[in-house]
C-alpha cells in the first residue's frame, strides 16, 4: 500500500503554502519498503544552467531520509527527526526540467539513530546522486515506532 505523507505549510521542500518552495510530496511505499517523492526541478534552482544546484540535490536526500524513518510506523508523527549526519555523493549532473525519483530504504536502527539511504534517479533509473543518513528520531516518535 501506498500512502502520501503529510505536508507542512512553510517547510522549503513541501510546504504548501510556501511560495519559493519546491512543493515536493513523498509517500510511504509499504510493499517495497521505500519513501519516495517522484519531482521536476525548474532552472529557477539551477547552479550551472540545466544542472540542479547541489545544495537543493542535498536538501532533497536530507528530507527524503528523515521521512524515511516513518517506515517503522507510517502513522506515526510527521515531525521529530533530526539529522546528525547527512554524506551526499554527486554520481553526475542532476538535470532540471527532467522528472526525478528520489527514494529512501532504512539500512538499520540502533535505539534513536536511522541509517538511512537515498538515491536520486532519472526515470530509466540512472542515479544521479546518493547519501547515507544518521536521522535521530524524538523520543516521542520512538515510543510510536517501537510500540
Amino acid at each position: 500500500m501506498t500512502i502520501e505523507q503529510h505536508a507542512s505549510t512553510n517547510c522549503f521542500l513541501c510546504g504548501t503554502e510556501n511560495k519559493k518552495g519546491l512543493k515536493l510530496k513523498w509517500f510511504t511505499d509499504d510493499f517495497n519498503q521505500t519513501v519516495y517523492s517522484d519531482m521536476v526541478i525548474s532552472d529557477e534552482y539551477c547552479g550551472y544552467f540545466g544542472v540542479v544546484h547541489g545544495g537543493i540535490v542535498a536538501a532533497i536526500m536530507d528530507e527524503t531520509a528523515g521521512r524515511t524513518t516513518l517506515l517503522a510506523n507510517p502513522d506515526g508523527l510527521q515531525e521529530g527527526f533530526v539529522t546528525k549526519k547527512l554524506e551526499v555523493e554527486f554520481i553526475k549532473p542532476t538535470p532540471t526540467n527532467t522528472p526525478l525519483r528520489a527514494i529512501g530504504r532504512i539500512e538499520a536502527i540502533k535505539g534513536r539513530h536511522f541509517s538511512i539511504n537515498v538515491e536520486l534517479i532519472l526515470l530509466d533509473g540512472t542515479e544521479t546522486a546518493r547519501s547515507k543518513a544518521i536521522i535521530v528520531v524524538s523520543p516521542q516518535q520512538l515510543d510510536l515506532l517501537i510500540r
